[in-house]
C-alpha cells in the first residue's frame, strides 16, 4: 500500500489580493510562511520517501517544508498545476463576478457546467491531475509521499476518487491553505482516510482555522478596478489625507461604490496614497489595493513597494501585517521579488 499526503498550498498573493491566480505565479504571503512554518512542524516526525509538487512557486515554496527538512529533491510535476482559467488569470474576483457572474456561479456550484474559452475545463483538470497521482502511487509502491498541489485542482480530484467522475464535484470541499488530505492507494484505487485536515495551524500563527464548508460561489465578490484621473480620484476621497501624486491612480469598487484608492509609481515602486474609506476598513478591501500595487510593479519590472512611514497605529499595524518593513530613513519597503532558490530548486522537472 502506498501513502499520499496530498497538501494544499499555502496562501499566496492571489489569495489574499483576491485575484484569479490559475497557473500565474505568485509569492506567499507573510501568513503564508507561517503557515510553512506549522506544516513543517506537522511532518517533522513522518515518514515521507519522495515530495513532489506542481512547477508553479507557490506550490515549489509550500513543498519546502518537506523537502528541505528532510534533505529530499523535489519532483516537479506541469501536472499538478491548478486550472488554467483562460481570460479570468490575474483578474479580480470583484471584476469576474461583475462581468462574468454566473460562469463564477457555475465554476464551483457547478464545475462540470462552467466553460470559458481558452481556458481548462473541469473535467480537463481532473483527469490530468488523477492520472499524475496515479503515476506517482504505482512508481512509490509501498511508500510514503507528499504531493503539493492546488486547492481547485484537489477538489476536482477528490470528487473523481469514487469513479463518478464530476458527479459529485458540487458538493466537494474546499480545503483551506496547506490543508492535508491523505489517500491510500492500493488494488490499483485511491481513497481518502481524510480530507482537508488543517489540525496543524495553530490559532497564533496568523491563520484562522475554519471549518471546511461548500461556498455558494467560488471565491467572495472582492474589489474590481478603475484607472482614473488624479482629479477624479481627489473628488471621490476627499478624506484621503494623502497626494494622488502617482503615475498611476486607480480606483477600487464594491459594486458601483467607489471604495478605495491607489495612488502609485509603477517604475520606483512609490506608493503615495493607499486608501479605504472608514466604514469598509477591516474587511481586506486595503489588500486588495496592495495586490493592484504589486501587479503594476511588477509588470515594470520593479522588486520592491516603498511608502512614507505612516503616522497612525492602524496605518503601521497594516503595513507590517503585509510584509512591510522600515528601512531608517523613514520610508517602509515591501520585498516583492521571486527567491531563485524555489525557482529551480534541486529536483527533476516534467
Amino acid at each position: 500500500m502506498t501513502t499520499l499526503y496530498l497538501i494544499r498550498h499555502a496562501e499566496a498573493e492571489g489569495n489574499l489580493y483576491r485575484s484569479a491566480q490559475g497557473q500565474y505565479n505568485s509569492l506567499l504571503t507573510d501568513r503564508g510562511w507561517r503557515q510553512v512554518a506549522a506544516l513543517q512542524k506537522r511532518f517533522d516526525s513522518v515518514r515521507i520517501d519522495a515530495v513532489y509538487a506542481s512547477d508553479l512557486y507557490r506550490t515549489v515554496c509550500t513543498a519546502s517544508a518537506i523537502y528541505e527538512p528532510k534533505k529530499l529533491p523535489l519532483h516537479r510535476r506541469r501536472a499538478l498545476r491548478e486550472i488554467f482559467v483562460g481570460p479570468w488569470e490575474t483578474r479580480t474576483w470583484g471584476d469576474i463576478a461583475r462581468t462574468d457572474a454566473e460562469q463564477l456561479r457555475l465554476f464551483t456550484h457547478d464545475p462540470a457546467k462552467w466553460y470559458m474559452e481558452g481556458a481548462e475545463t473541469a473535467m480537463e483538470v481532473q483527469c490530468r491531475v488523477l492520472a499524475a497521482v496515479l503515476k506517482i502511487a504505482r512508481e512509490h509502491n509501498g511508500e510514503h509521499v507528499a504531493v503539493v498541489t492546488h486547492g481547485y485542482a484537489i477538489r476536482m480530484l477528490l470528487a473523481g476518487l469514487d469513479g463518478s467522475g464530476m458527479l459529485h464535484a458540487d458538493t466537494s470541499p474546499h480545503g483551506a491553505n496547506t490543508s492535508v488530505t491523505k489517500l491510500l492507494f492500493e488494488g490499483g484505487k485511491l481513497r481518502a482516510e481524510y480530507q482537508n485536515d488543517i489540525s496543524h495551524l495553530a490559532d497564533d500563527d496568523g491563520s484562522v482555522k475554519k471549518k471546511q464548508v461548500h461556498r455558494p460561489i467560488a471565491m467572495e465578490p472582492g474589489l474590481w478596478f478603475e484607472g482614473v484621473g488624479q482629479e477624479t480620484a481627489a473628488a471621490l476621497f476627499p478624506d484621503a489625507p494623502d497626494p494622488m501624486a502617482g503615475k498611476a491612480c486607480l480606483v477600487g469598487y464594491l459594486g458601483e461604490r467607489a471604495a478605495g484608492v491607489l495612488s502609485v509609481d509603477p517604475t520606483s515602486g512609490f506608493i503615495f496614497s493607499l486608501y479605504v474609506k472608514p466604514d469598509l476598513r477591516e474587511l481586506g478591501y486595503g489588500a486588495q489595493l496592495l495586490g493592484q500595487a504589486v501587479r503594476l510593479v511588477r509588470e515594470h519590472g520593479g522588486s520592491a513597494l516603498h511608502i512614507n512611514a505612516p503616522a497612525s497605529d492602524a496605518s503601521r499595524v497594516f503595513l507590517k501585517e503585509w510584509g512591510f518593513f522600515a528601512d531608517g530613513a523613514g520610508i517602509v519597503t515591501k520585498d516583492i521579488a521571486f527567491d531563485p532558490r524555489y525557482l529551480d530548486p534541486p529536483g527533476d522537472l516534467e
